[in-house]
């Protein structure tokens, strides 16, 4: 195939109809670069203003596009999908562990053209992600001065300050591709996202953006999709570290306490803990009230007068919304409500995972202990004389009563 024919394959990917578009994807070889500004397939996904953006991008990924390609410009899709106002691509770039901050030719940022272009919530959006205000371009302008100089508020941040001057576009971007094959399983590929009806008698708590039910059916392979996630998040909290480009799913698996290939028989406990048939455990699933879509879950067990809490999970699109606290008020009303004689209840934290400490303090619980955890991974297996500096286990513990 000819540049002139891989490059109309480029242009099918952002404008034509969703089943063009994949058949566009399944055509080309992802280090085909197009000859205008030599990018990969996945910048013409983040322009796509149609539908399925987000399939295609997954399409892409599963064959093995380069989540780290820059262009001539030296700008990554996310620039694209700020300029555009995309905001269903930004949330999923980002999710991949995309640069928020990461710096073109002119020293700008991707915040820079979505205010630019006038796409305020997505401009927004990035500021609440960690965006920083005050990157000084070329021209000496910034964020925070086009804001100003346009009378638009500058929103709370909800995630901390990303590296302001990041030098890799997606660091660690072989490991996060093959984590996100992987989070995505197989067997769901093609599978619409359950929506679930909400009854009023299993609804355990509620805000406004939220419902945690303590009876969910038919969801146990979603329900495997956050757990696979949830050991995706703690692998990727150490992607700046020079180990995390060799870790495997197998490991963060093993981190949690968790199988990386779900048996039929793990499948069934899941639906079995969810629908609350399962005696002495549960597992609570919080729904978004706008989509009516799961938005993560709480996984406990109760043994004693104890409550030991084995998952907090809120899904990537749901994270810094206060969703942890959720889920951990509705597992305390829920496990006093099966066993009032449930005094205290009992978690386990990575002492790097700052975000979950914050959220188990906030809640009112207290280290009692702490461990040393499997990461980073080394070659010592269960060999309790490893010698060799690992992450610790912070447990952690609350009063009921």
């Amino acid at each position: 195939m000819n540049q002139e024919e891989r490059d109309k394959l480029f242009i099918a990917v952002r404008y034509a109809e969703l089943a063009e578009a994949r058949e566009a994807v399944s055509k080309a070889d992802m280090s085909w670069l197009h000859s205008t500004l030599q990018q990969n397939m996945l910048f013409f996904v983040a322009a796509r203003r149609r539908r399925g953006c987000e399939l295609l991008a997954q399409d892409c990924i599963r064959k093995g596009v380069d989540l780290s390609q820059i262009d001539s410009h030296n700008q990554t899709p996310l620039f694209w999908a700020a300029a555009l106002g995309n905001l269903v691509m930004m949330k999923f770039l980002l999710s991949l562990g995309m640069e928020i901050n990461f710096r073109d030719n002119e020293k700008k940022t991707a915040l820079f053209f979505a205010i630019s272009n006038n796409h305020l919530e997505a401009a927004r959006y990035l500021i609440e992600q960690g965006a920083s205000l005050d990157v000084v371009a070329v021209d000496r302008t910034t964020p925070r001065k086009l804001l100003k100089s346009m009378s638009v508020p500058i929103p709370d941040r909800k995630r901390k300050l990303w590296a302001p001057d990041p030098q890799a576009a997606c660091p660690g971007a072989s490991t996060r591709s093959r984590f996100a094959i992987w989070e995505w399983g197989q067997e769901e590929k093609e599978e619409p996202e359950p929506l679930i009806s909400k009854s009023t008698e299993h609804v355990v708590v509620e805000n406004t953006e939220y419902f945690v039910t303590d009876s969910l059916g038919d969801c146990s392979k979603r329900l495997r999709r956050s757990e696979r996630e949830f050991c995706g998040d703690h692998a990727h909290l150490h992607q700046h570290q020079h180990w995390y480009k060799d870790l495997q799913t197998e490991d963060a698996a093993g981190l949690v306490d968790t199988p990386a290939k779900a048996s039929k028989e793990h499948l069934r406990l899941i639906e079995a803990f969810a629908t609350g048939s399962r005696p002495g455990a549960f597992t609570l699933a919080a729904v978004s009230q706008k989509s009516r879509t799961v938005a993560g879950y709480i996984h406990a067990s109760l043994e004693d007068d104890t409550m030991k809490i084995k998952h907090v999970k809120a899904d990537r699109p749901h994270q810094g919304k206060g969703l942890g606290g959720l889920l951990l008020l509705a597992a305390e009303k829920r496990a006093l409500k099966l066993a009032s004689c449930i005094a205290k209840a009992k978690l386990s934290v990575l002492d790097t995972n700052g975000p979950a400490k914050r959220c188990y303090a906030k809640a009112g619980f207290k280290v009692a202990s702490s461990s040393r955890s499997t990461f980073p991974p080394c070659g010592c297996k269960n060999n309790p004389h490893c010698n060799h500096r690992k992450i610790k286990w912070l447990q952690m513990e609350k009063c009921l009563h």
